[in-house]
């Protein structure tokens, strides 16, 4: 079965009647969903998948989800920062080896304010996807930049473009 990232805007609070219709069919197909912890788009995608009856929904994150309502399974990375170095070392949390430096933090507290920080768990869910439906409002970058990695990494994405 394939894994399916959701992901999207966070100015977009539904998904829209097509998407779940896509969402209830894949679902009794028996395949894997993968979403974030934003709100917005991510928040609704949960919502959407456990009013679905989904149980097979990961959800990727940072350190601890700001978001899973519904309880779905978690895929959180941790940091770890060097002040002699100023380097970020980013791990997942279930003990695998692979680790992501982000370079020149100059504090701690900075490190979740850093868009490189995001952008690791976007690179991973990306990574861990066979396909991926999105929700765009037209303007966010960083919804931009999923769908380009997307076309980068060859894999098919589904956009819905939403007006907010």
């Amino acid at each position: 079965m394939a894994k399916i990232m959701l992901f999207g805007s966070s100015t977009i609070f539904g998904v829209p009647s097509e998407a779940s219709q896509w969402l209830e069919a894949y679902i009794a197909q028996g395949h894997e969903f993968i979403v974030g912890d934003c709100k917005g788009a991510d928040a609704a995608f949960h919502k959407a998948l456990s009013s679905l009856g989904a149980t097979n929904v990961t959800v990727y994150c940072m350190d601890e989800p700001r978001n899973n309502l519904y309880r779905f399974n978690v895929k959180s990375f941790i940091t770890g920062y060097n002040e002699e170095t100023k380097q970020v070392e980013i791990a997942a949390k279930d003990g695998s080896i692979e680790t992501f430096i982000i370079d020149n933090v100059e504090k701690a507290m900075d490190i979740p304010h850093n868009r490189q920080w995001y952008e690791f768990k976007d690179k991973k869910m990306i990574e861990d996807c066979d396909m991926a439906i999105g929700l765009w409002d037209g303007k966010s970058k960083g919804t931009l930049h999923v769908i380009q990695l997307m076309n980068i990494y060859n894999k098919p994405c589904y956009t819905f473009t939403m007006e907010v």
